[in-house]
């Protein structure tokens, strides 16, 4: 009973983990479409600013080289943000407790397997003695 006990709790605590990790992805990737979104219309609308302002200094080549540099370190930090949250405390403790109900599980699990073994040896001794006696 207490094996099958653990075993839930086991199973809850795993429920609650996949939960959060499903909250977090969700979370990252609604941030990150956002975050593209809106780089999309600033860069549309920045690039031509800064393109013409940079024009006025350097050839078109050299205006769309500076351009793109910009939008490259624009988007490495948004990648950096959105990847940057780890696990939450709930995630980390609901680990925690399912690695330990499934150690206690293991462990309960080899007593009850010696046990019904030197049981079964111990009747099947009981049995051969029995014979024995006839």
């Amino acid at each position: 009973m207490k094996t099958f006990r653990l075993a839930s709790i086991a199973l809850q605590a795993e429920k609650v983990r996949w939960r959060n990790v499903a909250q977090r992805m969700a979370i990252k990737v609604g941030l990150a479409i956002f975050a593209v979104i809106i780089l999309l219309f600033a860069l549309g609308a920045g690039e031509v600013a800064i393109y013409e302002l940079i024009l006025d200094y350097l050839p078109p080549a050299g205006a769309a080289g500076v351009v793109a540099a910009i939008n490259l370190v624009v988007a490495v930090v948004l990648l950096l943000i959105a990847n940057s949250k780890g696990p939450s405390k709930g995630e980390i403790e609901a680990r925690e407790l399912s690695a330990s109900a499934q150690l206690q599980i293991r462990e309960s699990l080899k007593w009850s397997n010696m046990l019904s073994w030197r049981t079964m040896l111990i009747a099947y001794d009981l049995v051969r003695g029995s014979r024995r006696r006839r």
